[in-house]
Parts: C-alpha cells; structure tokens; sequence
C-alpha cells in the first residue's frame, strides 16, 4: 500500500510539474527522461550514466549548451538522486537562461526550496 501512494504521489508530482511549466514530458525510459521547452527552442535530456547517477543537458538545435552531471551550488561531486531532481534543476536553468541569465548560476536556497536532496 505503501509503495502504491508512493507512486500514485510521485505521478501526480509529475503531472503537476510538467504542466504548470512551459516544458512538457517527450519521453520516459529506463536511462533518460526528455524535456522539450517549446517556446525557446531549447531542450533538456535527462540521463542516467553507468554509475547509476542522473545528469541533465540544455540543448538548442542539437548544440550542446550545458551538461551538468554534478548538482549545482553543492561543494564536491554530488549527482542528483532521481530524474526528478535532476529536471526541476534544469527547468530552473532554463528559466534564467529564457531571462537572459548566461551563464545561469543556482544558489543553494533554490535547491532548497525546489527540495532537491544533496
């Protein structure tokens, strides 16, 4: 029972994300979640690499413009946890970055406030 609310939380959580954003969800596999931002044209891949540990990239026109495979604002090497954390992180680059903010930077209040696990 447990594990059902887990998942039924975890899939309102995403419904509620991705549809209040300008981002909407592209594609959900096992080692990569996609997020296409249609207004700018910019795109956020969410991955997962070989250790098991979840990055994002910023793409525009098949042009990498960030890879971010550590959390940001966080002293060392932390990957983020899940897939979830690691595109509420990225929505938020690309806000700044849609707000003229290059290169975007994040501080640790906004990883709290987002509730991002470090």
């Amino acid at each position: 029972m447990r594990l059902f609310l887990s998942m039924f939380a975890l899939g309102l959580f995403l419904v509620l994300l991705f549809s209040f954003s300008p981002t909407r969800l592209i594609g959900n596999e096992e080692n990569n979640v996609g997020i296409q931002e249609n207004s700018s044209g910019f795109e956020i891949i969410v991955l997962k690499n070989d250790t098991n540990a979840w990055y994002y990239q910023v793409l525009k026109d098949d042009k990498i413009f960030i890879i971010q495979k550590s959390i940001p604002a966080i002293a060392g090497n932390r990957a983020f946890v899940d897939s979830n954390q690691a595109a509420k992180v990225a929505s938020l680059v690309l806000s700044k970055m849609e707000n003229g903010d290059f290169p975007p930077s994040v501080q640790v209040s906004e990883l709290t406030s987002l509730q991002i696990i470090y």
